[in-house]
């Protein structure tokens, strides 16, 4: 879309000239993961492109250079950033099977229609919401989304994102996570969607139920 705005639209990304690392990223931001070794391109990307710390804006010199030098590479930068990747998926992926298991089944008190998969991780909450949404298709149908929650100090407060299969055939029995996030003052799409806790005990969120 920002490429559009700046560039003009047309019919194919084809036509419009995007470059290649824009087809990666929108690749992972839809999350379709259709082009090759598109996971490992965008964790070489975070790696590459430097990130701004909370509060510090990105440098306009130096690290404007480092950015473009990443974008105007072409096929020679993707495939190093996939090298780049390929050690880190590894990592992650490490990561979000461990949170996976350690999940716990639980409901919103503003939504104790729907059961969720709940977990506490600072890092990959897309990553470990669609591996607990996939583990509720193939093992609890009544499980119907994932809710990855992350304390946040310097606000006191909780960030939360939800995740589900909403729109998947395979998964009829999907929240609509939407719906759930706007009961908080929390919005976002039907499949992915975020709100936040402005409290220190995240236990009161919960209905007194399920397993612990």
């Amino acid at each position: 879309m920002a490429w559009d705005f700046f560039h003009g639209s047309a019919e194919s990304s084809a036509e419009r000239d995007i470059p290649l690392l824009f087809r990666y990223v929108e690749d992972r931001d839809i999350w379709r993961w259709a082009l090759h070794q598109s996971k490992e391109v965008n964790a070489g990307a975070s790696m590459a492109i430097p990130t701004p710390r909370p509060g510090k804006l990105v440098s306009p010199h130096k690290d404007f250079e480092k950015i473009r030098k990443v974008f105007e590479d072409g096929e020679a930068g993707v495939k190093r950033l996939a090298e780049l990747g390929s050690v880190i998926t590894r990592y992650e992926d490490s990561l979000v099977r461990r949170a996976v298991r350690s999940a716990s089944k639980r409901r919103l008190k503003l939504a104790p229609e729907e059961v969720a998969y709940v977990v506490n991780s600072t890092v990959l909450a897309s990553d470990i919401g669609n591996a607990l949404a996939m583990r509720a298709l193939k093992e609890d149908s009544e499980v119907s989304y994932a809710l990855i929650a992350s304390y946040q100090p310097r606000s006191k407060g909780w960030g939360i994102s939800l995740r589900s299969l909403y729109g998947n055939p395979a998964a009829p029995n999907a929240a609509d996570v939407s719906k759930i996030a706007n009961k908080y003052g929390g919005g976002g799409h039907r499949a992915a969607a975020g709100m936040r806790a402005n409290i220190c005990d995240l236990e009161s969120l919960f209905v007194e139920e399920e397993e612990k």
